[in-house]
């Protein structure tokens, strides 16, 4: 996939950027050329349900590193992202530092340890897509993170693969905890030490390891 480096390419064009598995949704061959682009473009984004609507003026920061991160990194964020939403059970290509950092986050935040609405989605989820479950978690909290700015979430989810389901219903955490929770993540990947020098604690440790083994 070609990296990203325009807000406006993503806002604007952002098929050029979507994952290859959205190529059966529309046959973008139609589009090969400026002018063809130009007389179809309003049909390829009502194919791909995406609103056409200004150019947002967004001042939180979270939305353009979202947009900017290479292919390695998405995939790195989705892991963190989902890790604390599952309390390190989900825990996608993440290692073991890695996942216990995330669950002393989990530990940390009471909107995340009372979700019975994630809780239920994972235990209903957990046996039949594991592989695929902890992308559709995290892009879950970001397509909720993101409803307040019209038309976000549908170019962003050209990203990933069309096949991987998103709940539509609220994840039930407030907007402003979401946010916080993506910067977490998003701070942690760009640290140039590993999480182990966050210190968690024995004591965090034992307790995501007992939540772990009552959800398995």
């Amino acid at each position: 996939m070609t990296q990203l480096t325009k807000w406006e390419d993503f806002w604007y064009r952002p098929y050029r950027y979507m994952d290859e598995s959205w190529h059966r949704v529309v046959d973008l061959s139609i589009i090969s050329n400026p002018i063809n682009e130009a007389v179809y473009y309003e049909k390829v984004m009502e194919a791909f349900d995406i609103p056409i609507v200004k150019e947002p003026s967004i001042s939180n920061p979270n939305f353009a590193k979202l947009v900017y991160l290479t292919d390695r990194d998405l995939s790195i964020l989705l892991s963190m992202l989902s890790a604390i939403l599952s309390h390190g059970k989900l825990a996608g290509h993440l290692g073991e530092n890695e996942r216990q950092w995330c669950a002393h986050i989990a530990n940390a935040n009471a909107s995340i340890q009372d979700n019975a609405l994630v809780a239920e989605y994972i235990s209903n989820n957990y046996a039949s897509s594991t592989e695929n479950l902890y992308i559709s978690l995290s892009l879950w909290m970001i397509r909720c993170w993101s409803k307040n700015n019209i038309g976000f979430w549908e170019r962003f989810r050209l990203r990933l693969n069309h096949e991987i389901a998103v709940p539509e219903i609220d994840i039930n955490i407030p907007e402003n905890i979401l946010d916080y929770l993506l910067t977490c993540a998003t701070t942690i990947m760009s640290e140039p030490s590993p999480p182990a020098t966050l210190s968690v604690s024995a004591a965090d440790k034992d307790s995501a390891a007992d939540q772990n083994i009552e959800k398995t």
